[in-house]
């Protein structure tokens, strides 16, 4: 990208930047000479680290409700500058640590105005994060000096600076795709009984960009198309259910013809309006499950991955500092390797790079560092972390897999996980394992879960739109509720039911799966940690997930409080006759 006008301008910015940010006093704090091994804490003088992360895109985001357009948002282009400052050393610096400011800011950029108006930008928002990168410091300092014990662990472990340019993806026209949001919209016109529905669309073309102090300059594509069809029913008892239809691709060419499209909206639409009638769970079910398709990447996705995840929580300050928190529990990090995780015969494998057309697939990560395939489990025990460049006290480097929103610590992602075993059973095996299984149980049936709700449209089910836990990041790993169920008989009989949970199911869980069968590949959106979810928000992940028996879990009845239906009928159910007056 050399003679690249906006980057050049944020490269003499950042090094102007590094060579001169100071402040003197910053290291002078009351009661230094009291800290154990004072003399080897770092300077708070100046940075020794400063990353500048660029995302410079076409963006669109659509929103169509019964054939119109709810809503319609086109920034051309979307400029936004992510400054990362680290003062102290790599061995013990201002990241990871709970606080107030994490030293590191998020800004948008001037679309115009030369060389002047960018680095000026660039100059706030650096010289915001570094002193606020110089409190956090003086704060993880003071917390330091309450423990009992130090933290060996560094907070950074430095990578060779890389250098690579990629052209940036062309946009996407908004007329086509405003198109395909309101037609598939349309489609709900003719369900009724369908309470609500919505049409999400999104694309997001351009480029990403890292530079920092250290001389890498690296520049990727970015390139991802968004479709999200999402309904709402209603049964008679007031309980609803929230159902969705996603495509995650790369580019508008790469999703379904528009007919394949309508017919799976057209099959959510069917798929709700029977779950009207579908008997409510009235007892509790203990036994085996079989988790078949969309539901097996989303148990996956759920409970599997997180503890794969290698990047170690926000440190906090010690019990005892009465200092402000904004949780005393504490989070758990990744699970630690060589621990078994699943059963013998299963293997997990993560390469960002495994397909260029995959909107998931990635060159370098959000640090600049080369993507690498990694194995994570390899016959059922923890082998290895994703990993960003902030270590944990099994792994100490990155493996390129950091990803994560500007104006915050980048953090380790999966990006192209796949879940494979040794012993591939057919539907036809699985399902006498099943039937035997469920008889240990004195039970005549199985529970087969199909699909699981998505976290990312769950505030349109009728309950809050937002919790003050979730808004801080604080939900702890759960599964999902089950949206379609079916309990499955000897003879293959299958009788749906509604109204169930997931009880009591966490990662360790998955060390009682019995069998596995045919693969199914899905493209989802994951929020990086800490951000809430959106309908088109999230980076891209592809999954890899076969069939999945487990031999033992439960479903509960969770039918609650639920709030009465809509006294009139809908608008839509033009043959239904008018409400009859009071006398």
């Amino acid at each position: 990208s050399a003679g690249d006008p906006v980057l050049d301008a944020l490269s003499e910015e950042l090094q102007r930047s590094v060579g001169q940010l100071s402040l003197p006093d910053a290291d002078t704090l009351p009661d230094a000479d009291t800290l154990p091994d004072a003399d080897t804490l770092p300077d708070a003088d100046t940075p020794y680290y400063v990353a500048y992360r660029l995302l410079d895109v076409h963006r669109l985001e659509l929103v169509a409700q019964l054939g119109g357009l709810l809503g319609a948002s086109e920034v051309v282009p979307s400029r936004e500058l992510g400054v990362e400052v680290r003062v102290g050393s790599p061995e013990h610096d201002n990241s990871n640590f709970e606080s107030f400011d994490n030293g590191s800011r998020r800004r948008p950029l001037v679309i115009d105005g030369g060389t002047v108006a960018l680095r000026h930008d660039a100059w706030l928002a650096t010289d915001e994060a570094y002193k606020g990168a110089v409190e956090t410091l003086a704060a993880k300092e003071a917390a330091m000096r309450r423990r009992a014990e130090p933290d060996p662990l560094p907070d950074y472990v430095p990578s060779e600076p890389q250098q690579a340019e990629a052209e940036p993806a062309a946009p996407v026209e908004a007329g086509p795709l405003a198109q395909l949001v309101r037609s598939l919209s349309a489609v709900f016109l003719d369900h009724p009984e369908i309470e609500l529905s919505r049409v999400y669309g999104a694309a997001e073309h351009g480029r990403r960009a890292v530079i920092d102090s250290r001389g890498g300059r690296v520049v990727e594509p970015v390139q991802q198309v968004v479709v999200r069809a999402v309904a709402r029913a209603r049964a008679e008892d007031g309980t609803t259910v929230v159902d969705q239809v996603d495509w995650v691709v790369s580019r508008p060419e790469a999703l379904p013809p528009p007919e394949a499209m309508t017919a799976e909206v057209e099959a959510l639409a069917r798929r709700l309006e029977a779950w009207r009638g579908v008997p409510a769970a009235e007892a509790e079910y203990v036994g085996p499950i079989l988790f078949e398709g969309d539901a097996a990447v989303d148990l996956v996705r759920h409970l599997l991955l997180p503890p794969l995840q290698g990047t170690p929580p926000t440190e906090e300050a010690p019990q005892g500092s009465r200092v402000f928190a904004w949780d005393s529990r504490g989070a758990g990090g990744p699970m630690r390797i060589k621990r078994r995780i699943l059963p013998p015969g299963f293997t997990v494998i993560d390469d960002p790079g495994r397909d260029p057309a995959w909107p998931s697939s990635y060159r370098f990560d959000h640090e600049g560092e080369p993507a690498r395939p990694v194995t994570l489990v390899s016959d059922g025990i923890v082998r290895g972390h994703l990993m960003s460049r902030t270590p944990n006290a099994s792994v100490a480097g990155s493996n390129g897999h950091g990803r994560g929103r500007l104006g915050e610590l980048v953090r380790a992602m999966p990006a192209n996980p796949e879940l494979s075993v040794d012993r591939i059973s057919s539907p036809r095996r699985l399902h006498r394992r099943a039937v035997r299984l469920a008889a240990d149980y004195d039970l005549d049936h199985y529970v087969v879960v199909r699909r699981l709700a998505e976290p990312a449209v769950s505030s349109l089910d009728g309950g809050p739109m937002v919790t003050v836990r979730s808004l801080l990041g604080f939900d702890e790993i759960s599964l999902p509720d089950p949206v379609v169920v079916v309990r499955v008989f000897a003879d293959g009989r299958e009788e749906p039911v509604r109204g169930v949970s997931l009880s009591g199911l966490d990662v360790r869980s998955l060390r009682d799966i019995v069998g596995a069968g045919a693969s199914q590949q899905r493209t989802v959106l994951v929020p990086p940690p800490g951000e809430r979810v959106s309908p088109t928000g999230g980076e891209a992940v592809t999954l890899i997930v076969p069939d999945l028996l487990l031999g033992e879990a439960e479903l509960a009845p969770s039918i609650g409080d639920a709030e009465r239906p809509p006294t009139l009928p809908s608008p839509l159910a033009r043959d239904q006759p008018p409400p009859r007056s009071e006398p």
